[in-house]
């Protein structure tokens, strides 16, 4: 995300060493370099292997700093009678402590909302992966202290209040930092209680399943009057929708009558865009939520035919990619470690295999993120695309279209579009979709209508997407809709 870049001056070498040690992780000592003159030099085909691999990490890398580098903040806490966790989001922090008696944990909690409003914050290079951590460039922020230090007298301590819009600024900081906690045991100084947490502060990228929806809504609420074209898109989310669309759109080909499938592959792929301005709507108010998670399909005239363009808002493809790092645990620190394997390697100080093992694992990491990243958004593009195919106009028949692709693509349904958008519309943070109470219950009638889609069957994509045309506006027809 952002990071504040400052002089690691006062850092221990022994503890830059450490976060290094932790990052690049344990490998296999190579079998020594022969005396012989004859020894051969290492294969060229691994090497390009490594180098392919590498070249291959740099997007998922670069998605990594434009969305998930988050600044840590260390907190040390004497005792073990904390409710709060050992590592957490700020908003649960707030939760924890908002409105309760003063304590401690309270004042150090100030202390933090006073720190990550004084600082300042350039975001890291889209395309390159910056370990500042590693390279000592970054000091995290460190709260309280294990080294003998006597706790603030009860009268100094402040209970956290809830105000109007203390909630939702407290929730823009999860897309900033991360609380890691440090739990001062008998006799410990700062620096040895911080070694057995070392492996998880050097993490700046993790995300866990129970901090992945908190972690998504912070980005929208950071974003939240920030017009589309000023919201970051890495280039690799740009790729994997771009794949995707083409992908969902040869599929839907298939099942277009065959006057139209003629007309139709003469046409370039539907345009995508991130930028809801491109679309020509109506201009959306400053202070208007800009519907961070929504998506749409538009057909407008070009001279004889038609241009299809569909719009993916910039914070629906960014949680896309929010999840994924929970699901797929994609590991960060692959990139540095397989750098050093490929080093070492052409100076003869490891073996092929080694070489081989790192190239392979950071290579799986990359295919398991691109798989899924489909998974999450084949749903929402079939739905869009679907309004392009003659007699799919409602948002049923759509969502029946977007059903039939995801299910033929992945054997699932229906994607993010289930877990974020049908979800959300449930939740008390449905505003972040734009929508006003009626369109609300229109999506949750849809998520409801979703599960009564027939399931996977024999029959070929091609043969099931025109029943879609015949599924009723049940929720969204205003003759149909359930009060």
């Amino acid at each position: 995300m952002h990071a504040e870049l400052v002089p690691m001056m006062h850092a221990p070498p022994r503890f830059i060493a450490l976060v290094a040690a932790a990052l690049i992780g344990c490998g296999s000592n190579a079998p020594g370099v022969s005396d012989s003159s004859g020894s051969e030099s290492p294969t060229t085909a691994s090497s390009l292997a490594a180098n392919q691999a590498l070249l291959e990490r740099r997007g998922p890398d670069g998605a990594l700093n434009a969305i998930l580098f988050r600044r840590l903040a260390i907190v040390y806490l004497t005792g073990n009678e904390s409710t709060v966790s050992d590592e957490e989001l700020p908003s649960k922090w707030f939760d924890l402590l908002v409105n309760r008696k003063a304590s401690p944990e309270s004042h150090l909690f100030h202390q933090f909302l006073e720190r990550a409003e004084s600082s300042k914050w350039s975001g890291p290079d889209d395309n390159e992966i910056v370990y500042e951590y590693w390279s000592g460039r970054t000091m995290p922020i460190l709260l309280g202290s294990c080294d003998g230090q006597s706790p603030p007298p009860s009268s100094a301590l402040t209970p956290i209040w809830e105000s109007s819009d203390t909630r939702s600024q407290v929730k823009t900081l999860d897309a900033k930092f991360r609380l890691v906690v440090v739990r001062c045991r008998d006799a410990n100084s700062n620096y040895t209680a911080l070694r057995s947490r070392l492996d998880e502060v050097a993490d700046f990228y993790a995300v866990s399943s129970k901090s992945t929806n908190a972690l998504t809504l912070a980005q929208a609420q950071l974003f939240i009057k920030t017009p589309d074209r000023g919201i970051p898109v890495p280039e690799y989310l740009r790729q994997r929708a771009e794949i995707s669309l083409r992908r969902v759109w040869d599929i839907i080909l298939l099942s277009l009558p065959s006057g139209a499938k003629s007309t139709s592959v003469n046409l370039p792929y539907p345009a995508l865009t991130f930028d809801r301005e491109r679309m020509g709507l109506p201009a959306i108010g400053v202070d208007y939520a800009r519907g961070m998670f929504n998506a749409f399909g538009k057909v407008r005239p070009l001279q004889t035919q038609y241009e299809r363009m569909v719009y993916i808002s910039p914070d629906f493809v960014r949680a896309a990619f929010i999840r994924c790092i929970a699901s797929t645990h994609y590991d960060a620190s692959l990139t540095p470690r397989l750098k050093i394997v490929l080093k070492e390697y052409l100076a003869g100080r490891r073996s092929e295999a080694d070489l081989s093992d790192a190239t392979f694992a950071a290579r799986g990491d990359v295919a398991k993120m691109n798989q899924c990243m489909s998974e999450g958004i084949d749903f929402t593009l079939g739905h869009e695309l679907g309004h392009f195919v003659g007699g799919i106009e409602s948002e049923e028949s759509a969502d029946c279209v977007g059903h039939f692709i995801s299910q033929e693509m992945h054997g699932n349904e229906p994607g993010l579009f289930r877990r974020l958008i049908f979800d959300l519309a449930k939740s008390r943070e449905y505003k972040l979709l734009a929508i006003d109470d009626l369109s609300r219950r229109q999506l949750i009638c849809r998520s409801e209508l979703l599960s009564l889609f027939p399931g996977d069957d024999d029959r070929k994509v091609e043969a099931k997407l025109p029943l879609c045309a015949a599924v009723a506006p049940e929720c969204t027809n205003p003759r149909f809709f359930k009060k």
